[in-house]
């Protein structure tokens, strides 16, 4: 596919990029008000060990036991020690507030993030104090029922309520939309153009009146066919093969391919 071919392509079809971005941007400014709306709060809590639990563990060693398994504390946050208190205090189902949680673990340190999304950046807010609270509470005895000390878990960063929704809203909406109706309708339009292009080309020539659509078997392809008719009508000096040009009615014929002159009369090349 040639760069020439693109843009001719499409400038014949810009009416149709245009139609296929506003339908898209239109249908994505819909879909955009018909969504539900989410707003996600966050909280960050810092895991440590209880010094009166562990007096003969230094704090590099603490540190160093707590990174080994901040993994699996992270995963104790949607445990159901957790999750299913908090969802009967705000009477929501067990399953849908834990896919409403996500935690995330600070890079190389001890310090968790959990994020709660809800209807509304207040709810939002009560919940993730919540899971946060809870959490706080049972991954001490969580670890303790699994022979490890104590845990002390702080909430060092306090939810915020969201002041903008999750999802794309407003004029980010309106131009992500616009640039995939875009890029659809180059697309549409290059396919439309290719697609033309190989009809025609698989069109076969027709032939005009008295035109052969294939050329004679065995004739070369640059090969020229003059014919001279009324030979003998016409004044010529000399003559062919010993006979007067008066004589010598008929037709002669050139070919390209083959320097042979062949007349009606019998002529042969002198």
């Amino acid at each position: 596919m040639s760069l020439p071919f693109v843009f001719e392509a499409l400038r014949r079809r810009i009416a149709l990029i245009v139609i296929m971005t506003l339908i898209v941007a239109a249908s994505g400014i819909v879909l955009g008000a018909m969504w539900p709306k989410t707003y996600t709060s966050s909280a960050q809590i810092m895991l440590g060990l209880d010094d009166d639990d562990t007096p003969k563990i230094d704090a590099q060693s603490g540190n160093l036991y707590l990174k080994e398994r901040v993994a699996t504390y992270a995963q104790t946050v949607k445990a159901d020690e957790v999750v299913e208190p908090v969802a009967d205090a705000a009477d929501i189902g067990p399953e849908a507030l834990r896919n409403q949680i996500t935690v995330a673990i600070v890079p190389e340190t001890v310090v968790l993030e959990i994020s709660v999304s809800a209807a509304s950046p207040e709810e939002a807010v009560e919940l993730t104090n919540a899971v946060s609270r809870r959490f706080s509470t049972q991954v001490s005895v969580l670890n303790v029922e699994t022979g490890g000390p104590e845990i002390v878990a702080a909430q060092f960063s306090s939810p915020q309520p969201a002041t903008e929704p999750d999802q794309l809203h407003g004029w980010l909406l309106i131009a992500v939309s616009s640039l995939v109706g875009l890029v659809l309708g180059v697309l549409v339009a290059l396919l439309a153009g290719a697609i033309q292009a190989a009809r025609r080309a698989r069109t076969p020539v027709t032939p005009t009146d008295g035109e052969d659509a294939t050329p004679a078997q065995g004739a070369d392809h640059d090969a020229v066919t003059t014919v001279w008719d009324d030979w003998g009508d016409q004044d010529h000096e000399g003559s062919i093969s010993g006979q007067p040009g008066s004589s010598a009615a008929g037709s002669i014929h050139r070919t390209g391919s083959a320097d042979a002159y062949v007349g009606s009369s019998g002529l042969s090349r002198g």
